[in-house]
């Protein structure tokens, strides 16, 4: 009655040894026997054994390909520019989170996972979560993200409620929002200073849509139509702005634009709000979309009325100027500095044949020279090239050939155009024909030069007599001289061929005849020097001056000319003298010497009864050497001073004086680069 528990495996074995019921027969059964009496159970385990395998197998490979594809979608995660977390819906702690979203919360993963999400990441407050506890739907939700550093970042977020395992979660996924809320500042900054550059440009800027209706309406366009963008938005511009008679040209200025062939500029009149007729320049641009459907026009719009008006009053004033100018006989030219010409008279243009230089591009030498190089010449000098390195006018005679190819004398006159910044931009040059005045001028200098000379003569004709007298009186010595010479020289040779002795009283007599005879050669020489220097002094007074200019001493030109009129002062008046260190000058010595004898003769005129005075002085200054004559005479009336060197002007009776003495004096003295003055 006793309970023993035994395993299965000992009980097995204890039949077997007592070999009873089924195993009786133990030991005696063959292998035959055997394998049909097990083979079900055989075949049984070894098909539980395959199937048991099976599942082992396609358990790990699943295994492996969950493993893979976990790894795969973690890839994925990360690779995405989008911040991704997932969160437990009931404790609201974070599970996972991807690459991107660490890096813009600025923490590791790992310090991520297990934190709760309230005031970590989102700013919500605990039992305040918009998902759970408030039922918002956040799907391209612009929020705020915390960072580490508890800045906070814009977002664009969205969140998805999932089951994983049986596990609600949220999958909240968010952009960064920072650049392009930066860009949307930034353009409406950019909008704010478009709007404020539209609203106070003075250009009217206008947008019309497909049907040319207004569609944007600035105030600068209110200002020049007079209608506000109230009235004017929705309005067809044909009832806003258009004239009548313009309708058409507008039409084809539209259709051009809409078709985007042209029309871009045009200058219309148009009519204001007031009924107004003002001109306008209208910039016209096509508006399309990406496709190039057209969309409408955007037009910039200048009201020009008071600059066409000023330009027509500017064309007016250069036209009369261009027929003041072309009615000059002188050639007027403007000329840039590169030889074109920029402005041009009628001589000018029919000098060029007809042709206009300025629209022809032509240069100045091609027009005056007939030459395609610039004059280079010595004896016709560039006046552009003078003007440009002067910085000054200047006054050239050139030779040019006429019409007919016959070379004429051209004077040139040529002067700087200044720009605002003092620079030689331009020149203007004025030429003339002086041929015929040339001739005159010669003429008239040939003249002069008679009349010149022809006083000289006078004036020594006047002192002849004086000469003839100065001259006498050495010479009547001399002859007086030579009678007793030749009377001692008669009585030495009678005296010498005598054969009669020699006394003491005839050697006497020879002895005061040699010496006195030396005597008289003596002073014969002395007076023939004489009348040999007031011959030389007349002379060079009587010939026509060589033309060349040599270095002179004025002094000695002085005492010269004193020397040749001293027969008339010598009886009127003193001559006081009072010469200083000069030094030499160059000049025409015989000129300069008739300058003096005229002012001498002059001063001598002016004195009478013999108590006169002429003081004569020199002196030199740093520059200059001046001479001046003076007299104590009657002087000269204060009214005839402007006139006193005019030519033929006197103040002397008829037969007296030719009026010619001090307008040639003054000549000279002009001629020299010097100056004359009465005081």
């Amino acid at each position: 009655g006793w309970t023993i528990p035994l395993s299965y495996q000992s009980v097995h074995e204890c039949l077997k040894y007592l070999r009873v019921g089924l195993y009786k027969d133990y030991g005696k059964i063959t292998f035959g026997d055997m394998l049909r009496q097990y083979w079900p159970w055989m075949t049984g385990g070894a098909f539980l054994l395959f199937i048991i395998a099976l599942i082992a197998f396609r358990a790990t490979r699943l295994n492996r390909r969950l493993r893979e594809s976990k790894k795969y979608t973690q890839s994925i995660l990360n690779s995405v520019q989008v911040g991704i977390v997932m969160i437990d819906a009931e404790t609201h702690t974070i599970i996972d989170v991807n690459t991107l979203a660490t890096e813009m919360i600025w923490v590791p993963k790992n310090e991520m996972i297990g934190k709760t999400c309230h005031k970590f990441i989102c700013p919500a407050e605990i039992g305040q979560c918009p998902i759970t506890d408030l039922d918002q739907i956040v799907d391209n939700s612009e929020r705020v993200l915390i960072r580490a550093d508890g800045t906070s970042m814009p977002i664009l977020k969205t969140v998805t409620p999932i089951t994983v395992n049986g596990r609600k979660c949220l999958i909240e996924s968010f952009v960064d929002l920072t650049e392009r809320k930066q860009m949307e500042t930034s353009l409406r900054e950019s909008e704010y200073k478009m709007s404020a550059h539209l609203e106070n440009t003075p250009v009217a800027v206008i947008e019309w849509d497909r049907d040319f209706t207004v569609k944007e309406w600035n105030l600068a366009a209110q200002k020049i139509f007079g209608f506000t963008r109230e009235e004017a938005l929705g309005r067809h511009a044909a009832d806003l702005l258009l004239q009548e008679v313009a309708t058409e040209q507008v039409e084809e200025i539209w259709k051009a634009l809409c078709e985007n062939k042209g029309g871009q500029f045009s200058i219309n009149d148009n009519v204001t709000k007031e009924g107004k007729t003002i001109t306008c320049e209208w910039h016209n641009t096509p508006l399309l979309n990406e496709q190039g459907k057209f969309l409408g026009v955007a037009s910039l719009v200048l009201n020009i009325t008071e600059r066409r008006q000023l330009e027509e009053k500017r064309e007016e004033v250069r036209e009369f100027m261009q027929m003041v100018i072309d009615a000059l006989p002188e050639s007027l030219t403007v000329i840039n500095q590169d030889y074109t010409i920029a402005l041009a008279n009628k001589p000018v243009r029919e000098a060029a044949g007809g042709q206009d230089p300025v629209a022809e591009c032509l240069k100045c030498h091609q027009v005056s020279y007939k030459s395609a190089t610039p004059c280079e010449s010595t004896n016709n000098p560039c006046p552009l090239k003078q003007v440009l390195a002067t910085r000054a006018p200047v006054r050239i005679e050139h030779i040019h050939p006429d019409a007919g190819g016959h070379a004429i004398v051209v004077e040139v006159v040529a002067s700087p155009i200044f720009n605002k910044e003092g620079e030689v931009v331009q020149i203007i040059e004025t030429s003339r024909d002086i041929t015929e005045s040339k001739r005159a001028e010669e003429d008239r200098k040939n003249l002069e030069k008679s009349l010149f000379q022809n006083d000289k003569m006078a004036s020594i004709g006047q002192l002849a007599a004086g000469v003839a007298h100065e001259i006498n009186n050495p010479m009547g010595f001399i002859s007086s001289n030579l009678n007793t010479m030749q009377k001692y020289l008669k009585k030495l040779i009678e005296h010498l061929s005598s054969d009669d002795p020699k006394t003491p009283e005839s050697q006497g007599k020879i002895d005061f005849l040699v010496e006195d005879f030396g005597d008289a050669i003596s002073e014969s020489l002395d007076g023939a020097d004489r009348v040999k220097k007031i011959v030389a002094d007349l002379k060079g007074f009587s010939r026509v001056d060589a033309g060349e200019v040599e270095y002179t001493d004025l002094n000695e030109g002085l005492e010269t000319t004193l020397n040749i009129v001293w027969n008339q002062l010598k009886y009127s008046c003193k001559v006081e003298k009072e010469f200083g260190d000069i030094p030499e000058i160059e000049c025409f010595p015989n000129k300069i010497n008739q300058v003096f004898m005229n002012l001498l003769v002059n001063a001598g005129h002016a004195l009478e009864g013999g108590s006169g005075v002429i003081r004569i002085r020199t002196w030199a200054d740093d520059d200059s050497v001046t001479v001046s004559i003076s007299d104590n005479g009657c002087g000269i009336p204060k009214e005839n001073l402007p006139r006193l060197f005019d030519a033929f002007f006197t103040t002397k009776d008829v037969g007296k004086g030719t009026g010619l003495g001090l307008s040639v004096a003054y000549d000279i003295v002009a001629s020299h680069g010097g100056t004359i003055a009465v005081d």
